[in-house]
């Protein structure tokens, strides 16, 4: 199963109680998955990316109180799972040298990077790589279908 932080549901305990939570996404069809799937849908894909601010902010969370925080019953999978073409607009004071030493860090927490439009073997292919660990869940695509298979072999039952 997931679990996503989702502040935005209206009928979430996170939205009701304007606390950061983690609750179950549920089945296909369920109305916390078709809101998920909305957002994301929603999301814009054009114009720049703060991609190593983006990384560094999903590591530093994994440090933060609000994930210190034991839940009862509740088994947590620290990974983040980056979909990115690998650009960087260099708009953010975060660099890729202090992404790697946050990750350094964070020694528990896989990062699983999919680059969509990447050509493998490229510059771009590499420098992603050198941010995923393992290394092996570094994947390119371009491809929808493969996208939507690849981000379900990095699900645990």
């Amino acid at each position: 199963s997931f679990n996503a932080r989702l502040t935005q549901h209206p009928n979430s305990p996170a939205a009701k109680s304007k606390q950061i939570i983690f609750e179950e996404i549920g089945p296909s069809g369920s109305i916390v998955r078709n809101h998920l799937q909305q957002q994301i849908a929603g999301l814009g894909t054009r114009g720049g990316t703060n991609l190593y601010q983006a990384i560094f902010e999903a590591l530093r969370y994994f440090r933060s109180p609000s994930y210190q925080v034991p839940e009862a019953n509740v088994k947590r999978f620290p990974v983040v799972v980056l979909l990115a073409d690998g650009q960087d607009d260099g708009y953010s004071a975060i660099n890729r040298t202090q992404v790697l030493q946050k990750r350094k860090q964070v020694e528990e927490v896989e990062l699983k990077v999919i680059g969509f439009g990447v050509t493998p073997n490229s510059e771009t292919h590499r420098q992603l790589c050198e941010l995923a660990r393992p290394v092996a869940d570094c994947l390119v695509t371009s491809s929808t279908t493969e996208l939507q298979t690849l981000i379900r072999s990095f699900t645990r039952s």
